[in-house]
């Protein structure tokens, strides 16, 4: 069998068909150098391959839109960090997941922006796997791309890892979480009186963010983390919109739940809302 190129992201990486007519991200030193679109990439050349379903392929063509290629090549190397130390098998999710993310991190590292998530304690002390992994793929991304990102970054890029084979002790929360994310998400939609499209990849994201975020205050698993100087202030005066919507969140999930949500907590629900409200209705 071979794989036809569709679209050269690096001498290493391509979007390719296989012979059905299926969609993939290949992985191989030099297997695309010198080639072009249409031409064919030979099996036995190929070291890595993801299989790309329908809503992968709609999430790695938004993500390439500004993505530098070789951050995908990058999480691939991650990829194999995470195989070699926790074992299992992972789908293309994830690797559009990381890199995603990692993107997302030096886009906040080149404005100044700083982020902790406010679940880093519960991450660390529940999967130390996962973050151990996470520290060596900031290690990677150094050597590659020549970029250090914060410490801080390793809880989240834990969690992505987390969440792309959580199981068994998160089953016996689902329904908890999903009546409380459909709470919230009726907040954002009654306080901004727009339609969200629960199929983008930043409602993903905030779904993903919620189970972790309800999970914890459903356990009573805070931590003091302190305050982040100010920058929830400076959210509030930049994002209105956003900032009106936490505090009816927190209002309700105070009066339903008895829970006090942390300032830090309430930033990162700003932060996941602005970037929602930021697409233009569907």
């Amino acid at each position: 069998m071979a794989y036809t190129i569709v679209r050269n992201l690096n001498n290493n990486v391509a979007l390719a068909t296989d012979d059905n007519q299926k969609d993939f991200i290949i992985f191989g030193k030099g297997i695309v150098y010198g080639k072009k679109s249409g031409e064919k990439v030979n099996e036995e050349d190929v070291v890595e391959c993801y299989f790309l379903s329908r809503k992968d392929f709609s999430y790695f063509s938004e993500i390439m839109k500004t993505m530098d290629p070789m951050i995908v090549y990058v999480t691939d190397l991650i990829i194999k960090e995470i195989k070699d130390t926790i074992g299992g098998t992972f789908s293309a999710n994830l690797l559009l997941m990381i890199a995603d993310h990692i993107n997302f991190a030096i886009e906040r590292l080149n404005e100044g922006i700083a982020m902790k998530s406010p679940l880093e304690n519960e991450i660390r002390r529940l999967y130390d796997k996962e973050v151990e992994v996470a520290k060596k793929a900031l290690d990677i991304v150094e050597q590659e791309l020549g970029v250090r990102l914060p410490v801080e970054e390793e809880a989240m890029i834990a969690m992505h890892i987390v969440n792309s084979h959580v199981g068994g002790e998160m089953l016996d929360d689902a329904m908890m979480v999903t009546e409380i994310s459909n709470t919230i998400i009726d907040v954002i939609t009654q306080q901004t009186g727009r339609t969200l499209d629960m199929k983008s990849n930043d409602m993903s994201r905030l779904l993903i963010h919620l189970r972790f975020f309800i999970l914890k205050y459903s356990k009573n698993e805070l931590a003091n983390d302190g305050e982040f100087d100010g920058l929830y202030n400076f959210l509030i005066t930049k994002n209105p919109e956003s900032a009106q919507c936490v505090k009816v969140i927190v209002k309700t999930l105070n009066e339903k739940y008895g829970w006090s949500v942390t300032e830090n907590d309430m930033i990162y629900l700003m932060l996941h809302i602005n970037r929602l409200l930021q697409k233009k209705e569907g």
